[in-house]
């Protein structure tokens, strides 16, 4: 008779309940930290259109990474990825894992084009 895996506990919630509204809605903040991040996106991919006079430059919002600048060329194409981080508190460097780990993955994917 095969031996049964040993069940896993399910973490039990053992925060205290929030002592108002206010409190509660203090505690879901994730939603607003987000808008912040993709409007200062939005309003750095903005500058980087407004500031560019090559009309062979495009923009790719949320391609590869949060801005794709693409330069053409005749037969030939050049991108620069660009990774967008928004932060009100003061970060240590283990705050670039993620972004890192995306773009080291970036980089050692085989490109389509030559």
């Amino acid at each position: 008779m095969p031996k049964k895996k040993p069940s896993k506990k399910k973490k039990v919630n053992t925060s205290p309940p929030k002592r108002n509204l206010q409190e509660l809605q203090d505690s879901r903040a994730g939603g607003q930290i987000a808008l912040r991040g993709f409007t200062y996106q939005l309003l750095y991919t903005c500058y980087l259109i407004l500031s560019e006079l090559d009309s062979n430059v495009s923009f790719i919002l949320e391609g590869i990474e949060d801005i794709d600048k693409v330069i053409y060329e005749i037969n030939l194409s050049d991108t620069t990825h660009i990774q967008i981080k928004h932060s009100s508190d003061k970060q240590s460097a283990s705050f670039l894992r993620d972004p890192m780990k995306n773009f080291l993955e970036a980089i050692d994917t085989p490109s389509t084009q030559k």
